[in-house]
Parts: C-alpha cells; structure tokens; sequence
C-alpha cells in the first residue's frame, strides 16, 4: 500500500537506493515510492497548493534522497529524509509558503487514509455533519500549526521525525501540534454551529459576516483573527452552545489529562479522515523508466539546484531555533 500512513519500506531501502544511485540504476526507487509516494504528494500539494507542482518536486526529492542514501545511517531516517527534501524544494521553489495562509484547494488536497483510524464517539448525524467540514477547519489553523499536525496525525512522524523536518526541537513540534489540536477543534465547532439547520444566532452572523454562518453546506474557513472570539461565542452563547459536539466542547479538553488525552485522540482521529488521493503514477514510471517530460531533463542540474546537503544528507538550513 502506498502512502503516507504506511508503515514504510522494507529494511534496506536506503542501501538499496545507494546502490541503485552507485550502480545508475532505478534499483530500490519503486519500493521507496510506493511505500511514501502518496504521502509525500499530498504534503507537497499542501505546501504549494498545486498538483502538477506538487508532482514534480515529488520526483525531484527521490533523485535528490536517492543520490544522497549513501549518507544516512540506516533506514531509521530515510522517511524524515525525504519529508525534509520536499519540504526544502517546495520552499526552494515558492518561497515560505507561511508568508501567506494556505488556499483553499490546499485544504482539500491533503487527504491520507491512514490504515485502522475511524471516527469514534460521535453520534451518526453529527458524524455525516462534521466530516465536510474537515478540510475547512483545518484550513482555519495556523500555517506552522498546521504543518506540524499533517505531519505528526495525517502522515504518522513521529516528534523527532517531524523535528528534522520542521528543522526544531522535538518540543517544539509538540507545541506546534498540541496549538493545532486547539485550533482545529475551535474551528470545527464554529463550523458545526453555523451549518446546523437549527441555529439562528444573530451574533454569530455578524461576528461572521462572510457568509461562514449563512448556512452554507460547506462555509468558508474562519478567519484567524476572528478564530478566537468566534469559538468563545458559540461555546457561551445559549443559542450555540447546544448544536456544538460535546467531544469537541471545551469541557472534554480540560477535564485533566485523561479528558485532554481523549480530546486529542478525537481530534486526530477527524483529522486523519478523508479519501486517499493517490501519487501520479506517471511520475513513478518516469522514474523507473528515465522516459517522460522530466527525463530530458539532466537529474545533474536537479542535484545541482537542489537545496545543499548537510553531513547526514539533510538540506542545510538557517540556524536551528531551539523553541
């Protein structure tokens, strides 16, 4: 199964690409890119908003991680490799992609089923009510927060893999994504509220003037200055208040650590749900047959553009901030 959430390449996928980069073969590129290729898609989709973009720096970071095997210690961070390569060419390629809020089309791109995660303990109508409105909450959170969550939720890192990647600490990730969880749940309970059938609150309507509240199948995310406010009024609000999922409430996250672990556990499991949309396979047969557009391209000069590697074949970055 590719993806994302799979459990990864067979032992030996880093030598294999080593020796297949050594021997000018495609020798270990198909395990490698059916074991990560739809996750590393989806990711880059996220980033860039764009799936032909997204496709090619996809098949630049597996000739880049491919040429760069040799460095690694082992399979333990041939996955953080290659999250860290696509994220440097997405930015390498469109700047910092948190200089602006993600699009919309983003939002909808980066679904990964990761195998054995459903939704538990919600009612079924809440359940068929919430799941459209997924992608639009999580379009709602912060960039950094955001990122942080795919990685660690959506594409299974764990802290320190996504700490390589992110290029920080293993705590900062970890408030990144508890910041995420607390961003993404008060979003989704603005969005539950505003396309109830049932709610006419006045106040809701004007605190959101864009059409959010109009009632709308599918709204449009919240504003990040409005993310705040908005959630203290349909949890205080009389009106609101009953038409907000009580696992999404704010009593369930602090009712200690046992009520916040709960919490997260339902948050991940909402976020970790959508459709799989799988890698172009073009992109998988261009190269493991050196045919196709992107052949007549030389892979020295995708080496040669490419972000420069550290020791352990990382991109070089700016200086680490231990946050």
């Amino acid at each position: 199964m590719r993806g994302g959430g799979a459990p990864g390449a067979r032992p030996g996928a880093a030598a294999a690409l080593a020796r297949g980069y050594a021997e000018g073969s495609a020798h270990g590129v198909a395990e490698v890119y059916d074991a990560y290729a739809d996750g590393l898609f989806a990711y880059c989709r996220m980033l860039t908003g764009d799936g032909r973009t997204a496709a090619e720096i996809l098949h630049d970071t597996v000739l880049i991680v491919r040429a760069r095997a040799d460095l690694l210690d082992g399979d333990a961070q041939l996955r953080a490799l290659l999250y860290a390569v696509a994220r440097s060419e997405c930015m390498h390629r469109g700047g910092d992609h948190r200089s602006s809020a993600l699009p919309q089309p983003a939002a909808q791109s980066c679904q990964v089923r990761r195998p054995g995660v459903v939704v538990l303990g919600f009612a079924v109508r809440d359940r068929g009510r919430l799941l459209p409105l997924i992608p639009v909450a999580l379009a709602g959170v912060a960039a950094a927060e955001r990122e942080a969550l795919e990685l660690v939720v959506r594409h299974g890192l764990d802290e320190a893999e996504a700490a390589r990647v992110l290029d920080v600490s293993q705590r900062r990730v970890a408030r990144l994504v508890d910041g995420a969880r607390d961003q993404f749940a008060t979003c989704l309970r603005v969005h539950s509220v505003c396309v109830h059938p049932e709610q006419e609150c006045a106040e809701l309507a004007v605190l959101l003037p864009g059409g959010v509240a109009s009632g709308a199948a599918v709204p449009e995310p919240v504003d990040p200055a409005l993310r705040v406010p908005a959630g203290l009024h349909v949890d205080s609000c009389p009106s609101c208040a009953p038409f907000v999922p009580a696992e999404l409430a704010p009593e369930a996250d602090q009712a200690g650590q046992s009520g916040r672990a709960v919490f997260a556990a339902t948050v991940d499991a909402l976020v970790s749900t959508g459709p799989p949309r799988p890698a172009p396979l073009s992109v998988r047969a261009e190269l493991l047959r050196g045919t196709g557009p992107r052949a007549h391209r030389d892979a020295g000069h995708v080496l040669g553009r490419a972000v420069p590697a550290q020791r352990d074949g990382f991109p070089r970055t700016r200086r680490r901030r231990f946050l």
